[in-house]
């Protein structure tokens, strides 16, 4: 997740600089997207991490589309890792969607993993 202002100093910050991103695109897109689903960090690469943050939120078709095309303007690198569609019942149209959205941070924000501890 690369910022103009400032670098996160830790991957929960992130990881909530990731939902912040997400919940005022979709609020601008009168999508209610406030709970995160998962989230996660894992290693990418030798010199990098990947944080994740997953939202399940649901909306008209036009509201997903205008808010995945403001969030490509958005100016943090970020990439969607992973998008469920699933069309609903209801007379308005609407569609349930589940959505993954990653960042890249640097690899010393990612928690080491530590190994099983012998006695």
């Amino acid at each position: 997740l690369s910022l103009h202002d400032a670098l996160p100093i830790s991957a929960p910050q992130a990881q909530a600089q990731l939902m912040d991103v997400i919940r005022r695109v979709a609020m601008a897109n009168g999508i209610d997207a406030r709970g995160a689903e998962e989230m996660r960090v894992r290693p990418l690469a030798s010199d990098y991490g990947e944080v994740l943050v997953a939202v399940t939120f649901t909306c008209g078709i036009e509201q997903l589309v205008n808010f995945l095309a403001a969030l490509a303007n958005e100016p943090q690198i970020m990439a969607t890792d992973e998008i469920n569609v699933t069309g609903g019942n209801d007379k308005k149209k609407a569609v349930q969607v589940r959505l993954s959205l990653s960042g890249v941070v640097p690899k010393k924000l990612i928690p080491a993993k530590r190994g099983v501890a012998t006695f």
